[in-house]
């Protein structure tokens, strides 16, 4: 999982989902990205990106998105995009993921408590929303 931190104006943006690419800087610490992102692809795996407003603890769930990245490249500049930049930068396209308000469980399969593609997640059984959709199986 790759954290990345935001102004307010480019969370709201995300959260609205009026905003589904992200621009930083190319830089030794950015290429991390590609690392991690082809490393994901090999072992067919997707990739999970979190976003917080700001410097937001770990358990403020009021101040972070997830998503997962749909692709990366590096532009050769940035000056068509947010960063408004004429040097190269990166291009990250995603799609936000949908999660369980209680247990924080990813619906497509990937547990934040263990931060891995599981079902083992200690709330997973007794979470509202896993028993909502029983429920809605058990009545089709």
């Amino acid at each position: 999982m790759l954290t990345l931190q935001l102004e307010k104006e480019w969370f709201e943006k995300i959260k609205a989902g009026e905003k589904t690419q992200e621009f930083r800087k190319y830089d030794y610490w950015y290429c991390r990205i590609f690392r991690k992102y082809d490393k994901a692809r090999e072992e067919g795996k997707k990739l999970l990106l979190r976003f917080t407003l700001g410097y937001a603890s770990k358990y403020n769930h009021d101040k972070e998105l997830y998503a997962w990245v749909k692709s990366i490249r590096i532009l050769p500049s940035g000056m068509n995009t947010d960063l408004k930049i004429p040097k190269p930068v990166i291009e990250i396209n995603f799609e936000l993921a949908t999660q369980c308000p209680k247990c924080q469980y990813f619906l497509d399969g990937y547990c934040l408590a263990y931060e891995s593609s599981c079902l083992t997640c200690v709330d997973v059984e007794d979470c509202s929303y896993k028993k909502m959709i029983r429920s809605k199986d058990a009545i089709k």
